[in-house]
């Protein structure tokens, strides 16, 4: 059973004399164990340093794509891509841990242990776990969000204001009206 918990004191002696204590002691910064890699990460890491300012800046000064910067840009999200899944798939951390027993004998045992991001962090958590449900009900919905009442411009209106049913826009209201101590209910 492996068990986690920030303070072993904070747990109960009985309990913490039948496991053992692990603790991070350093972790290197992430490393990668795919061999001859390193000139491949240079030249992708410099024609992404390479294509991100010029794209913003040409997003910011015209805002239009022409061929050239869209051509570059989606090479440079499939370099990206590709970069992001060589790290994700022969990706590493190194850890230092010291584990000791739950009696505190002071005895202490070093080791190395290898984080491999394939192997740690692969399909590891659907964070949408209840998307079939909701999938389902929102098929069987006569309404969608393009059904709802919105704002007609960027700047609400006085009556679209009204609408929203807010109490401090109430209040604004009715000081407008120049009931300023009537009750916003």
């Amino acid at each position: 059973m492996i068990v986690d918990e920030q303070r072993p004191e904070s747990w109960g002696a009985d309990a913490r004399d039948l496991c053992e204590i692990g603790i991070i002691e350093e972790r290197t910064s992430r490393k990668l164990a795919m061999p001859l890699f390193a000139l491949g990460d240079l030249l992708i890491e410099w024609k992404l340093g390479k294509g991100v300012m010029p794209y913003a800046q040409h997003r910011f000064e015209r805002g239009d794509n022409i061929a050239p910067v869209y051509f570059s840009h989606g090479l440079n999200a499939k370099l990206f891509k590709y970069h992001l899944g060589i790290y994700n798939t022969f990706g590493y951390d190194k850890l230092k841990l010291s584990v000791e027993k739950g009696t505190r004998d002071g005895k202490v045992k070093l080791h190395t242990y290898y984080l491999m991001d394939s192997k740690i962090r692969r399909k590891r958590f659907s964070t949408d776990c209840f998307s079939e449900v909701f999938e389902e009900k929102a098929l069987r919905s006569e309404l969608g969000l393009d059904d709802l009442e919105c704002y007609v411009t960027s700047k609400a209106k006085f009556f679209e204001m009204l609408k929203s049913n807010s109490y401090f826009f109430k209040k604004l209201a009715n000081i407008k009206d120049g009931n300023a101590n009537a009750n916003a209910s």
